[in-house]
């Protein structure tokens, strides 16, 4: 029997496309804060609610998340969170009061963890074996996206706008686009039971939603304090140490467009231990060396590593709930809301009493506790497949 073919059909490219919006918007929030912050004349505790809530919309999708899709369908959400997407962004642009972009955050959260559930269930099904594959891709996508969003905050500036445009352009252009584009799009079901019982997630898939919560925190624990650990602990300018936080997003996106072709070719476990193992080498390099260079290169290493931690557990734990596969990623956006939540701010508590040096101890013990758990979950009894035949695509105008 040949390989299966890995084919970026219609549907793929419209998940791409939805994931790589959200990759901008996300990454276009960490530089728009500072301005938000003087715009508003409030605390950096007023402003930091902003991602707090922004995390909190992924914690609430992860508990409604897969009741609303049953009721809806895959393709009215899908589109509905990318208008939600939409009307957030605008809202944030458009707002001068916390009032005014408090809930937009929130609502902005909300919508685009509700995209990606919709991006990650559907590439998981309409890929099957290969969906390790195409979600690397689409995080691939959505980093590189990410990466431009720093830039074209910049250049709005240099043109003597502000952050509101690029927010505000993202807002009514990208999904209308897509709407038209893509609007006869039809989006593949998940397999249908065995049995009338809907079974529960079974308990591999929760150790990999362990490994989840383990790896999304240390990716942002490494990243979002990075800068502040080069600047105090290596000796770098502000300007230095925040340009050079960048090498970590480049490894992750360097790390991402090959993983994509590694990822068809190789199981997704194997590659797992690999990026374990580069990651917490880069992150070694980037802590404890005490010349500038290393530490920075040592970044970069981590960031290769670190960018496949997360979509291939995400794709061995969607393999591992069979049938259950809204379920199985909604619940995946709560582990994301959690740790991306909590992680960054218990390293700041703790750096606040040990020193960020100390504190950063955090992300190896993640390291390991991320490990332990994808042991376990390939010791768990792997659950019945379901052997029914798929139900039929939701129809184009549903």
């Amino acid at each position: 029997m040949s390989a299966p073919r890995f084919e970026r059909d219609e549907i793929t490219r419209l998940a791409y496309w939805m994931a790589g919006l959200w990759g901008f918007l996300l990454y276009a929030i960490g530089p728009a804060l500072p301005a938000l912050r003087r715009e508003l004349d409030v605390s950096r505790a007023a402003v930091g609610l902003h991602t707090t809530v922004i995390a909190a919309g992924a914690i609430a999708v992860g508990l409604v998340g897969e009741a609303v899709v049953v009721r809806l369908g895959r393709r009215r959400v899908f589109w509905l969170a990318g208008a939600g997407l939409a009307a957030g962004s605008g809202s944030l642009a458009l707002g001068h009061h916390v009032a005014v972009t408090l809930p937009a955050a929130a609502l902005f959260g909300f919508a685009g963890a509700f995209a990606i559930v919709l991006v990650q269930a559907t590439l998981a099904d309409r890929h099957g074996a290969l969906a390790a594959a195409a979600l690397v891709e689409a995080n691939a996508v959505a980093v590189c996206l990410g990466v431009a969003a720093p830039i074209a905050i910049s250049l709005a500036i240099v043109a003597g706008g502000s952050w509101r445009a690029v927010f505000l352009l993202a807002a009514v252009v990208p999904v209308p686009l897509l709407a038209l584009a893509y609007r006869g799009t039809v989006f593949p079901e998940a397999p249908l039971l065995d049995h009338e019982e809907v079974p529960k997630l079974p308990a591999r898939y929760w150790w990999h939603w362990l490994a989840l919560l383990t790896f999304v925190a240390t990716e942002f624990s490494i990243f979002l304090w990075a800068t502040d650990y080069l600047e105090t602990e290596r000796g770098l300018s502000a300007a230095a140490a925040s340009a050079l936080t960048g090498s970590f997003v480049i490894g992750m996106a360097v790390g991402r467009l090959c993983g994509g072709v590694l990822a068809r070719r190789f199981e997704p476990s194997r590659l797992l231990g690999v990026a374990i193992a580069t990651a917490s080498l880069g992150f070694c390099g980037f802590w404890l060396a005490d010349v500038p260079a290393v530490s920075v290169a040592g970044l970069g290493v981590a960031g290769l590593g670190v960018s496949l931690l997360y979509p291939l557990t995400l794709a061995l734990a969607l393999r591992s709930a069979p049938g259950r596969t809204d379920a199985a990623s909604a619940r995946a956006s709560f582990a994301n809301g959690i740790a991306v939540a909590v992680a960054p701010f218990v390293l700041a508590a703790l750096a606040d009493r040990i020193g960020l040096a100390a504190a950063y101890t955090v992300v190896p013990v993640l390291l390991g506790a991320g490990s332990l758990a994808l042991v376990g979950a390939a010791r768990a009894v792997t659950p019945r497949a379901a052997s029914s035949p798929t139900r039929d695509p939701e129809p184009a105008d549903a």
